[in-house]
């Protein structure tokens, strides 16, 4: 979390509000950041002082670690939709629209009601939400494997199972958000990586399971495995440690219900100057990026095991398409948050470069005929995509405040699941027939070389205002 006694991070040193531009530059997002916490708090202000923590601790790690076992175990069935698809196909003979649509269903409701989960975590702790995310995410796979029929199905892992997400994915956003400050990117990437993990090892095993015990054991076995995930739940209220001094600066530490510490006598804020951050351009092209990223990832995992049978690659190649994504996502996920904490490139940048890898990436698969040309760009895409997850969750932290940060997830994933609601209908269109995947992958390098134009020309305008920001303040020392 900002303190007002530092500088601010290198995407938001330059960030300035509409209402304070007297203030510099690196005054406003502390400023702003300290009026917000102080709001927030006196809303959930603990009766008797509660222990804490220095952000960035061991403790901190640990919590980035937990989000990282709940993440393996909810996304199960997430990382296995390309096998889950064609099974559906297979199983009922279902067509393809019909056998995408409980994933793409997923997408849309799993983003739609984390505008609820950002409100639950105003009032609740981070490990009742986590908790009975990851319980009703496990009930959503085993009703679909106890009724075992295609309505049941795609109803119950396209409502059920996504509103159990919903829950989870902002619970460690916030978690990560809030035990993290100066390693907030690199923690992102630790707190997703279990569901990289889950890529390696998954696809064999749901095969080896199909194989032997069918799909509707499959999906028991797998619903039943989810409920691991509460383990990590559990650490996430880690007793906070006593600590013998005071902390330098009470916006610097969290309690040990995982909620901003600070001293105010503030009234609290109305909910309408609570989402005033939704009028800020930064927000909407953040937002819009969502939404791309999101059709991006959902297709590409729901496709690419079919897209690599409609190109004859032998064996078990299919799968080791998902083992390749699934290597470049982990290397993005670990060590591109490493290029903006250290300051090697600020996270706008690292944003307009991982959809330019995408766009070439998914052009490259579209255009591979060769199996390990196809499994270099499965790993390019991989690679593009773990460095630009990580990074939503840090942005709207740096750029709009944590204590802004519940609303902001909620707002920013509604609108993103509103939007994928299309995307069946998309994906029928582009899709013609079983076996044409080839103008889907045009479309998906489309629209991510348009959103890696629209953040250079964000980052440009960016170094031209702080170039004349200080042309403004020192014009001698530049002449």
């Amino acid at each position: 979390m900002t303190s007002p006694v530092e500088t601010t991070s290198p995407d938001t040193e330059d960030v300035e509000p509409q209402d304070a531009r007297l203030l510099s530059e690196e005054q406003v997002t502390p400023v702003m950041e300290k009026m917000q916490i102080e709001e927030l708090v006196e809303e959930i202000r603990p009766s008797s002082a509660p222990r804490v923590i220095e952000v960035d601790s061991l403790v901190s790690w640990l919590v980035a670690v937990s989000c990282s076992w709940i993440m393996f175990w909810s996304l199960l069935v997430n990382r296995t939709s390309g096998l889950l698809y064609l099974s559906l196909k297979n199983e009922f003979n279902m067509t393809r629209e019909e056998a995408a649509a409980p994933m793409s269903m997923a997408g849309a409701i799993s983003n739609i009601f984390a505008m609820v989960s950002g409100l639950l975590l105003k009032k609740l702790p981070l490990p009742v939400v986590s908790s009975f995310g990851i319980v009703l995410t496990s009930i959503g796979v085993l009703l679909a494997g106890a009724i075992y029929t295609p309505i049941v199905i795609t109803y119950s892992l396209g409502i059920l199972t996504a509103i159990g997400q919903s829950m989870i994915f902002p619970t460690n956003m916030v978690a990560v958000n809030t035990y993290f400050k100066k390693n907030r990117s690199t923690a992102s990437g630790i707190s997703y990586m279990g569901g990289t993990l889950v890529s390696f090892f998954m696809p064999f095993a749901y095969e080896a399971m199909e194989q032997s015990v069918g799909f509707r054991w499959t999906l028991l076995i797998t619903g039943a495995l989810i409920l691991n995930g509460v383990f990590g739940a559990c650490v996430l209220r880690y007793p906070a440690q006593n600590t013998e001094k005071e902390p330098k600066d009470n916006n610097n530490v969290c309690d040990e219900e995982n909620k901003t510490v600070a001293k105010s006598d503030a009234a609290p804020m109305p909910l309408s100057a609570q989402l005033a951050f939704i009028k800020r351009p930064i927000f909407l092209l953040i937002v819009v990026t969502g939404i791309v990223f999101a059709y991006e990832l959902v297709l590409f995992n729901l496709t690419v095991v079919a897209f690599a049978n409609e190109k004859d690659l032998a064996g078990k190649g299919p799968l080791f398409t998902l083992w390749f994504y699934a290597a470049g996502d982990a290397i993005g996920r670990l060590f591109s948050g490493q290029l903006s904490d250290r300051g090697v490139l600020r996270r706008r940048t690292v944003m307009a470069l991982g959809y330019l890898l995408v766009s070439i990436a998914t052009f490259g698969l579209a255009l591979s005929s060769h199996q390990i040309v196809f499994f270099l760009f499965c790993f390019l895409f991989g690679l593009a995509a773990g460095s630009i997850m990580i990074l939503f969750s840090v942005l709207l932290t740096e750029y709009l405040g944590l204590a802004n940060l519940p609303l902001a997830i909620g707002v920013h994933c509604l609108i993103n699941g509103l939007a994928a609601l299309p995307r069946p209908k998309l994906f029928k269109i582009l899709v013609k027939n079983e076996t044409q995947h080839i103008a889907l992958y045009y479309f998906m390098a489309l629209i991510a070389v348009a959103t890696a134009v629209v953040w250079g020309l964000h980052c440009l305008y960016m170094n031209i205002r702080k170039h004349f920001g200080r042309l403004r303040r020192h014009p001698r020392s530049v002449l």
